[in-house]
């Protein structure tokens, strides 16, 4: 495999030759453009008024005098590649001297307390050991969207903490102490006041690298990066500073208090950072050889070196964008390559928003080498517009709008500019009155005026009299024909008919219709709904095979149906030790959505070996925004029904769980073992000991979806026809970890654009490593397989055939597919007005797959 760059990069030369700028915007863009900013502010606003303007050259260049980091689109070279395949083939040797991990005991804690958050490469020594390599299938040649990072073992970092501290404030006796561990806005125990956060902390950090003497001084022959929150990183090392410094932030038109800022040595990584440990454990085949400085360190080190440049050129000019990993150019300055002409950088989307084009990047440690990992990613910002016009341009302009204007621009940074000319102490007359205001006389009786009002004529106020009356006068029973809502519908004609499925042909596509339909169905009565929308079945001009082939795919799932059978290799995975399929979500509101209810969790899970019918359960999380089920009453929820379920149907519970996890980002590892691991245990342990049996051996494979790695062929012969990778390419070497299990599966064929594939991380191992160690317990195929890495891989690509409802593979194994498909149609409930608490599936719907 090789890395492939989309662009050449080079941090010297990056960013000359837009415009005409002096040769200090050549060194230093940033403090340029901040002087120049300062320059005009000082034009309005004379000494005096705001003083303590910053002054003095860079930030430390972030790599671009001393630069020990350069990076190119070239493929690797000979070297490089034998290092790779070097430490494949001697990790491979060395996982049968090595245990493959039971049971984990004591995991997820983060060696790292300074770190931003846990990485993948902070969890890796407490995560199962690679068994070994794929070795089934055809070889194929890829490239990535990697790019080699050249490191010399000679280079040496510092890393220190940035402790800011709030002037004492004579008037009111106290000072504000910040913690750089605490998240941004927390406020200090005994101050009352909020750290600085966001860009005023952002900013103070800039002045201090701009203005510190002594911090240059102290750095005189290296150079000086920061992810500009709490940390600092040096090539030299340096002292201990404790400087006064006034800070005044001039761009955004507001003076910030005095501050102190102390730089500290952490206490439990202690410096110096040697590339050379690194690069030693990097080529290294095994995990006693593990550097004495834990990897997300080193990780956490170079990506802060990799973004400091873009930051910086952030802060000092607007047209520069930078959000967590990824940086977008927001000027439309930016000039795309000549093979990208028919792209545009920038691009209105409607409503005031613009989606600009970015670029992904951050540095990952694979076998023997570190990469840059790089992709083109897409955001939505909003156009610099005065708030007047924006807000008329995103048709959020009327009054009965104003909630809804509030809850879109909070957050959102409003540039206030005044007006030079001096203002007469003068009082402006009113010229707009505001309608709809009481007056002392509103509403006053008539006969309480002095003179009676002469009112304008109405609409049939004055007709005359007809003289008729009605002298039998008989009521009509509206009951008979009033006025049905779904709800009734549903209760009284077909609830007591006997129905259990109903096709229901919808007169418009939306999300308030079917979400009322779904819930009084699922919830309420208890039938099965299908939906079609009646521009797709009544206005065809011609049959729609396929569509019809998929409603009748999901009716008969619904009805309890077999669609299709797999046969596969490690199918007797399911027979012969009573496998039970486990695939765990969960889902969130969306951001500014109106729903503000709790998470949702959702599981799915087989009854038998065909592995055809998928019955779900849905538990509702205690808190917003919970990705961890930590909760014992949700796991019981959750899981026990499956288990009972699955007893019912093989007159035993399961002696093997595979735990599909989806929704957890790489941060949150150490918390699947941590919490839902010992929750999986405690639900299984009350119910095994019961009916006597074993508890069951426990595999949890984390699914990611929202990577930024894509793979592309060498040679058209390896390709489909959209240039993809062909369905079943596995990749589990060069870019992935030579110790921890993990590999990316592209199982699907994509329907456009560039397929993603699925990267799977296994976090816990009970089953696969220990019990296919044995070779006679391998599955019986030709070519045979080798070791445990081959049936798990093996394992996971039939399930994404394993999806009833298409006759396709899913980019996603089929219970992680499944349990993302329950937290949708869980959140369709509360969208429609039902109360989390009521949400209560019915007793008629609960062993079937009512949600597909």
């Amino acid at each position: 495999m090789s890395g492939r760059g989309y662009d050449r990069y080079d941090r010297r030369d990056n960013y000359r030759g837009r415009g005409d700028y002096p040769q200090e915007h050549n060194t230093n863009p940033g403090a340029y453009h901040r002087r120049e900013r300062e320059r005009e502010h000082e034009r309005h606003n004379p000494r005096g008024q705001n003083s303590g303007r910053g002054r003095g050259g860079g930030r430390g260049g972030g790599g671009r005098d001393n630069e020990p980091i350069r990076f190119h689109d070239e493929r690797p070279d000979r070297e490089t590649q034998d290092d790779v395949r070097r430490v494949e083939k001697g990790t491979e040797s060395k996982a049968s001297a090595e245990s493959a991990n039971g049971r984990p005991a004591d995991k997820g804690k983060d060696r790292d307390s300074g770190a931003n958050r846990p990485t993948v490469d902070s969890l890796e020594d407490n995560l199962p050991l690679r068994p070994g390599y794929g070795t089934r299938g055809n070889d194929v040649e890829l490239w990535a969207n990697y790019v080699a990072l050249n490191l010399s073992k000679d280079v040496v970092f510092y890393r220190y903490s940035l402790d800011i501290e709030k002037e004492l404030d004579n008037n009111r006796g106290q000072s504000m102490k910040t913690d750089p561990k605490s998240a941004p806005g927390d406020v200090s125990v005994g101050t009352g006041k909020k750290r600085p956060a966001g860009m005023k902390q952002a900013e103070i950090i800039a002045y201090l690298l701009d203005d510190a003497e002594e911090l240059r001084a102290g750095c005189k022959n290296g150079t000086l990066a920061t992810d500009y929150r709490d940390i600092l990183v040096s090539t030299q090392p340096l002292v201990k500073l404790e400087h006064k410094i006034l800070f005044v932030g001039v761009r955004s038109n507001y003076i910030m208090e005095p501050c102190r800022i102390v730089l500290k040595e952490p206490e439990d990584i202690p410096n110096p950072l040697r590339m050379s440990d690194l690069l030693q454990y990097l080529g290294s085949t095994s995990r006693s050889e593990a550097p004495p400085i834990p990897k997300n360190v080193f990780s956490q080190i170079l990506n802060i070196w990799l973004r400091h440049f873009s930051k910086s050129y952030e802060l000092g000019d607007n047209s520069q964008a930078v959000v967590g990993s990824k940086g977008y150019a927001i000027d439309g300055r930016t000039k795309l390559p000549r093979n990208h002409r028919n792209h545009v950088a920038r691009v209105s989307i409607g409503l005031g928003i613009d989606a600009v084009r970015g670029y992904f990047s951050s540095v990952r440690l694979g076998a023997g080498k570190a990469w840059i990992n790089v992709n083109v990613t897409h955001g939505t910002f909003f156009q610099p517009l005065r708030l007047d016009k924006w807000i008329v341009e995103s048709g959020l302009n009327h009054p009965s709008q104003l909630a809804r204007l509030q809850e879109v621009l909070k957050g959102v940074r409003v540039r206030l500019r005044h007006r030079t000319a001096e203002v007469s102490g003068m009082k402006k007359d009113i010229i707009k009155v505001i309608s709809g205001l009481a007056t002392a006389q509103d509403g006053v009786p008539e006969k309480d005026q002095q003179r009676r009002p002469e009112y304008p004529p109405r609409f049939g106020g004055n007709a005359p009299r007809i003289g008729a009356t009605c002298s039998q006068a008989q009521f009509y029973d509206k009951d008979r024909d009033r006025y049905v809502t779904i709800y009734d519908y549903f209760y009284n004609d077909f609830r007591n008919q006997g129905y259990n499925l109903l096709f229901v042909l919808l007169p418009r596509d939306g999300p308030e219709l079917y979400n009322l339909i779904k819930a009084v169905g699922d919830v309420d009565v208890g039938i099965h709904t299908v939906c079609m929308l009646e521009s797709k079945i009544l206005k065809k001009p011609q049959f729609d095979q396929q569509h019809w082939d998929n409603i009748l795919l999901k009716a008969n799932l619904k009805c309890g149906g077999v669609n299709h059978k797999l046969k596969f290799d490690t199918s007797d995975i399911l027979s012969r030790w009573r496998t039970m399929v486990v695939g765990l979500d969960v889902t969130h509101a969306a951001p500014g959505a109106r729903d503000t209810s709790h998470s949702i969790a959702g599981m799915v899970a087989n009854v038998d070996s065909q592995l055809a019918q998928w019955p779900a359960t849905i538990s509702f999380q205690p808190h917003e925004s919970m990705e961890i089920v930590d909760d014992i009453t949700s796991f019981e929820q959750l899981l026990e029904p499956h288990l009972k379920r699955f007893a019912k149907a093989n007159s035993k519970f399961p002696e093997v769980l595979v735990v599909y996890r989806d929704g957890i980002s790489e941060g949150q590892y150490d918390q699947v073992v941590a919490k839902e691991y010992p929750r999986i245990h405690e639900v299984c342990d009350r119910l095994y000991s019961v009916a006597r049996q074993q508890p069951p051996l426990i595999s949890i494979i984390i699914v990611g979806k929202r990577h930024h790695t894509r793979f592309y062929p060498r040679r058209k012969s390896g390709a489909d026809n959209k240039g993809n990778p062909l369905p079943g390419t596995i990749v589990d070497r060069s870019i992935t970890s030579q110790f921890l299990w993990e590999f990316y599966l592209q199982a699907h064929e994509a329907i456009q654009g560039t397929a993603r594939p699925a990267h799977y991380v296994v976090v816990v191992d009970e089953f696969f490593g220990p019990t296919f160690k044995d070779p006679r317990n391998m599955p019986r195929a030709s070519p045979p397989y080798q070791n445990a890495a081959d049936v798990l891989e093996g394992f996971t690509h039939a399930l994404s055939y394993a999806l009833g409802r298409s006759t396709r593979s899913t980019g996603v194994c089929t219970p992680a597919r499944l349990a993302d498909t329950v937290c949708d149609r869980a959140r369709c409930y509360t969208g429609a007005g039902v109360a989390r608490e009521e949400v209560r599936i019915a007793d008629a719907l609960r062993d079937d797959m009512f949600y597909i």
